[in-house]
Formats: C-alpha cells, sequence, structure tokens
C-alpha cells in the first residue's frame, strides 16, 4: 500500500476531518466513526465510500461554514493508509500501537 498511516493521521487532523468523524471515539460525531468495522475496508473500497459520501458531506460543510479541504501530494494517500491502518486495528479488537483509550 503507497502512503504513510503516520503521516495520514497528520492530514486527518489537519484538514479538519477530525472536526466531524471519530477514530476510536476521539473526534467529531457527526460523521460516521471511522474506526468501528467488523473487517478493513480495501483502499480502493475506502476511496468508493469517500466519494459517494462526498455531495451529502460537501453539503454539510458549506451549511457549518467549513471549507471544503484539499489534497496535494502524498496526501489523499497518507489519508487512506492512516484509515486503513485504523481500520485493521479495530478489526483485530484493538487500538493502533501508541493510541490510547481514556486518559
Amino acid at each position: 500500500m503507497v502512503g504513510d498511516p503516520e503521516k495520514g493521521k497528520v492530514v486527518f487532523e489537519r484538514k479538519g476531518c477530525v472536526r466531524c468523524h471519530a477514530i476510536h471515539g476521539e473526534g467529531g460525531k457527526i460523521g460516521p466513526e471511522l474506526a468501528q468495522t467488523s473487517h478493513p475496508h480495501p483502499p480502493i473500497e475506502l476511496v468508493g465510500m469517500m466519494w459517494n459520501h462526498s455531495p451529502t458531506m460537501t453539503a454539510l460543510m458549506q451549511a457549518m461554514g467549513i471549507p471544503r479541504p484539499t489534497f496535494q501530494g502524498n496526501e489523499m494517500a497518507d489519508l487512506l493508509a492512516y484509515l486503513n491502518a485504523v481500520q485493521r486495528e479495530a478489526a483485530r479488537g484493538h487500538a493502533p500501537a501508541g493510541h490510547h483509550h481514556g486518559h
């Protein structure tokens, strides 16, 4: 898989995805929790899900006054690598290394 999950985590936070989507319960509650899955989605399936969700997401973002993020270079590949990694870990029943539940 092309992409760096650690860089993807940064993209997820900096592009504002975390404002509406949670990973392991941390983040927004407007969009779906992205780590809860019984099986990890392959990157191409994640791309399709994001594409299909785009019109609804764009409308909600406009209503909330949130600018739509743009991606450059490897940012999208890194984001997909991160989402794939957290879903794989969730399917195994635990958070990714370095992630702690609770405080």
